[in-house]
């Protein structure tokens, strides 16, 4: 989470996976994208992000409250039924721009997420106390998130499958560790999440089995792109210094959460916007220079 303003609530790792789909749709294409696309892009993923985030955040006031999260529904700040109705705006706006901005396809996925993100956190289905669609569909919105990026420059047949394997597992992997986090919680609350339904010894074993799947799934995409095309692309090594540094800051994110009183988590993840934002300035300025396109794509180290 970057951060809680208001009604504001958005997630480090759908922006950093946001912005890898963007980094790896100007490599396939080795063209830049037109920055009011990229501008209206960004609009419409921002408010479907706020939506999500929010609305789970609305019905999970009270859960939240006692597993002491702080946040402007769960601190009683807002109600949750003005919270609710702010929500619903936000999927309305989100909606009707991306008619007009986007194309049918990605207008359908628009509006497939707003429609699940709606019965994920919303009684009477709340499809987040069913196990295991707890888990299912959190797991696939950041592959979601890939895939709506990285297809606005390229086609989808063109995403490498092992990086789309590796996204996915890694989804997985923030998810089961959320849900052994709030295993007590949801289990006072008699809310039926997946580590709750599935048993929590048993899902640190599944968290380690995923570990080790994300390990060598990331290892084979690594070997296959990086280390037979980087000869001959060096411009590879500016994406595989993004995956890098997104995988470190994940980790040290995860390491920092069990010692809270060594770094802020406000500062640690502005420092983390920070580095993602002039990774994707850098790339764009790369891109920009024609003269640099030919020296990348021609030039080996």
């Amino acid at each position: 989470m970057i951060k809680n303003i208001g009604i504001i609530r958005m997630d480090f790792n759908s922006i950093s996976i946001f912005l890898l789909g963007l980094i790896y749709g100007i490599i396939f294409s080795n063209e830049l994208l037109p920055i009011g696309i990229l501008i209206k892009v960004s609009i419409v993923f921002f408010l479907l992000s706020l939506f999500g985030f929010g609305i789970n955040n609305v019905f999970d006031a009270e859960v939240d409250k006692l597993a002491k999260k702080s946040n402007i529904y769960s601190d009683g700040k807002i109600s949750q039924k003005k919270g609710f109705w702010i929500h619903i705006l936000i999927g309305v706006v989100a909606f009707l721009l991306s008619i007009l901005w986007l194309d049918f396809s990605s207008t359908l996925m628009v509006v497939f997420w707003l429609l699940l993100f709606y019965i994920y956190s919303a009684p009477p289905i709340r499809l987040k106390q069913r196990a295991p669609f707890d888990l299912i569909i959190n797991s696939v919105w950041l592959p979601f998130v890939f895939i709506f990026s990285f297809t606005l420059s390229e086609s989808l047949s063109l995403v490498p499958l092992s990086l789309f394997i590796s996204i996915f597992l890694y989804s997985c992997l923030c998810n089961i560790s959320t849900l052994t986090r709030d295993f007590k919680a949801d289990k006072s609350k008699k809310i039926n999440s997946f580590a709750v339904w599935f048993g929590i010894k048993k899902t640190k074993i599944l968290r380690t089995l995923v570990i080790t799947a994300l390990i060598s799934s990331y290892i084979f995409f690594v070997c296959k792109y990086f280390l037979l095309s980087v000869l001959t692309y060096p411009v590879w090594i500016v994406g595989s210094v993004y995956i890098a540094l997104f995988a470190i800051l994940s980790k040290v994110r995860a390491v920092k959460k069990s010692s809270t009183k060594r770094l802020n988590n406000n500062n640690f993840n502005k420092i983390c916007m920070i580095i993602s934002i002039v990774l994707i300035l850098v790339l764009i300025f790369i891109y920009h220079d024609a003269s640099l396109i030919y020296f990348l794509n021609n030039t080996i180290i």
